[in-house]
This record gives C-alpha cells, sequence and structure tokens, in this order.
C-alpha cells in the first residue's frame, strides 16, 4: 500500500494545525513555535534539506515523492536548530493532527 495519501494527509493535518492554534510567543525555558516559525518549518521539510517532496508528473498527485521516513525525526532536529521548545510543541502539533 501505497503511504503517499498518507503523507499528503499528515502535511494537510500538520499546516491546518498551525493556522487553528494560537501559537504563544515564550514559554519559561525556551521559545515554543509561532505561526511563522510552522510555515518556514513546513518550507524546510518541503525542501531538499527536509523530506524533498517532489511531484515526478505535474498535477499527478500519485507521483508524489519524498526521502523522509515518516517519523519526527527532521522536525525535532530543525525545532533543536532553532531553539524551539520540542517537549511544549509537538504535543500540541501531535494534538492538531500534525
Amino acid at each position: 500500500m501505497s503511504k503517499k495519501p498518507e503523507m499528503r494527509k499528515h502535511l494537510t493535518s500538520l499546516k491546518k494545525a498551525i493556522h487553528s492554534f494560537q501559537w504563544p510567543v515564550f514559554s519559561v525555558a525556551w521559545q515554543t513555535m509561532t505561526e511563522a516559525e510552522c510555515e518556514a518549518l513546513c518550507v524546510w521539510l518541503e525542501s531538499p534539506e527536509g523530506c524533498t517532496f517532489q511531484q515526478e508528473i505535474p498535477g499527478d498527485s500519485e507521483s508524489l515523492t519524498w526521502t523522509c521516513d515518516g517519523t519526527l525525526k527532521l522536525t525535532r532536529h530543525w525545532m533543536r536548530a532553532h531553539g524551539i521548545n520540542e517537549a511544549a510543541t509537538l504535543p500540541e502539533l501531535e494534538e492538531r493532527g500534525g
């Protein structure tokens, strides 16, 4: 079974979560993710440094390919590199389908 529809659904859910959540600007220890940072994360995940999403046949959603492994490894890496509090932010994203 193809994981392509699942990955598209995951990214769509993540983007909806970004726009539906009122992101706090600061936590006690570290900055939590702002809406702008979450958008930047999505852009990064779609880039060659992230999951390298590519549509091999323009307009054909079934031709979508990517290189990520379906875990949160890259998301966690990006958050650490940007000083985002993973412990506070990841549960909020997961709760909203991200």
